[in-house]
């Protein structure tokens, strides 16, 4: 499983020290600092990013976090990678709901090409996946990841946006 998550750049440093997140850090992270050019020719902007890779481990998982930030020409851009290495994805999904009640985030599919102008797809909402209180972390993330497919397959040049919540 691998998920982006898009974030304001604002909410980096509170993103960074949830004390949830905290608590399945293994070790210290590998830090990254890339700088180039993006686009042809006019549309060429400079770009400065920060990538930081941490180690996270619970008792039957292990992932990695990357979070990556910086500037495209002036505009300040922010997205974490979350790859599960091992394990279910239960408690990832899990993690994920915590951390998500102390700081917003969304799923994406935001690359540094598509915040060139004109570049970014468009969003569309599709039909709310069906969720019910009685559901594992797991089915009712597959729910979302269902309906998530079935609209990219329908609108492929569009960004699905699907947001649910249960109690």
């Amino acid at each position: 499983m691998e998920l982006r998550l898009s974030l304001a750049p604002a909410d980096l440093n509170r993103f960074r020290r949830q004390s949830v997140l905290r608590a399945y850090l293994q070790g210290r992270p590998r830090n990254r600092v890339e700088r180039g050019l993006i686009g042809d020719g006019e549309d060429a902007r400079p770009y400065r990013l920060n990538r930081s890779t941490y180690p996270l481990a619970g008792g039957t998982w292990t992932a990695e976090l990357i979070v990556s930030h910086g500037e495209l020409g002036e505009t300040p851009f922010c997205f974490a990678d979350i790859r599960l290495l091992t394990g279910p994805g239960d408690p990832l999904c899990a993690l994920f709901e915590a951390m998500a009640q102390a700081v917003p985030f969304a799923v994406s599919r935001l690359d540094l090409p598509l915040l060139l102008p004109g570049r970014l797809p468009v969003s569309i909402k599709g039909k709310p996946p069906p969720l019910d209180a009685g559901m594992s972390a797991a089915e009712a993330f597959g729910q979302i990841a269902a309906s998530a497919f079935a609209i990219s397959t329908a609108a492929p040049d569009q960004v699905p946006v699907v947001m649910s919540r249960t109690k």
